[in-house]
């Protein structure tokens, strides 16, 4: 999986994933699950996941480490359910034109993901595509 924030040099390297992204595959604790979820990255760090089929919207707060291979991710959970609010995921991205690869460890692990891939203990492998702004 791998995405595109925009065109240009943003095309051949992941300095930035703002815009919205679609997830088009998804893998949990290895086996292939529908997730129809929207990623909606904002240029002040942070990010909108809207559930399609449940119609709820959660937010975060997200940082990059630009300096690791693969990119990683953190994410921040704010809202909107109390108790889970400041419990955090690590994960790791790789991107190839408008195709955004994310691979999340789960919440509170307390390592990043090594491989983009997950068992039957790990996280989310999900698959997303660049939605351009109409």
């Amino acid at each position: 999986m791998v995405a595109c924030a925009d065109e240009g040099d943003r095309q051949s390297s992941i300095t930035s994933i703002e815009g919205a992204w679609g997830v088009t595959k998804c893998e949990a604790s290895g086996k292939p699950v529908e997730l129809p979820w929207t990623w909606i990255f904002k240029p002040e760090g942070k990010v909108n996941l809207h559930d399609r089929r449940a119609g709820k919207q959660s937010v975060f707060k997200y940082s990059l480490d630009r300096s690791q291979k693969p990119l990683r991710i953190t994410l921040e959970y704010l809202g909107p359910e109390p108790k889970l609010r400041g419990s955090k995921q690590l994960g790791i991205l790789k991107r190839s034109q408008n195709v955004l690869v994310m691979c999340l460890g789960l919440p509170d692990a307390k390592a990043f993901p090594t491989e983009f891939k997950t068992t039957e203990v790990s996280g989310f492998l999900m698959e997303l595509e660049y939605l351009p702004t109409e």
